[in-house]
């Protein structure tokens, strides 16, 4: 089976096989970066969320003590302003949680789907690298 290319085409499938070559050898490497940083951005993902709701939680539970009578409308207004900062500090965990723990699990799984990438680069680089040594042989490019 001959694939009659141009010298252009062989030079051309030469930049992807050595772009396949170099790949497949990082990419045994960069998956266990990929996975252990998708790990981190989950856990950071879970910390905020933990974060956030514990300051769910103490916002409502002075609500609660309110309803309850135990304290006035004025304590709910002082409780209120001295933790507006942690109020707000909540909404930012809340979205950071949210945003790390979807980049997070996008970076986990797009790391195991592609965990034997390296083998099938290798394997299409090999092949191709036979079939146009051999297309080369045939017609006298070197």
């Amino acid at each position: 089976m001959s694939l009659n290319l141009t010298p252009s085409e062989i030079k051309l499938a030469d930049r992807l096989i050595t772009g396949l070559n170099k790949g497949s050898r990082f990419w045994r490497w960069n998956r266990w970066i990929a996975l252990t940083s998708g790990i981190f951005m989950l856990g950071i993902g879970v910390w905020a969320l933990s974060i956030s709701i514990k300051s769910i939680f103490s916002i409502a539970e002075i609500e609660w003590i309110y309803r309850d009578g135990k304290i006035t409308q004025s304590a709910v207004e002082f409780y209120i302003q001295e933790h507006l900062s942690y109020i707000l500090i909540s909404v930012i965990a809340y979205t950071m949680a949210i945003v790390n723990g979807l980049i997070g699990i996008s970076v986990i799984f797009g790391a195991l789907i592609r965990w034997n990438r390296h083998r099938r680069d290798a394997l299409i680089a090999k092949v191709l690298r036979a079939e146009f040594d051999r297309e080369r042989r045939i017609s006298g490019i070197l």
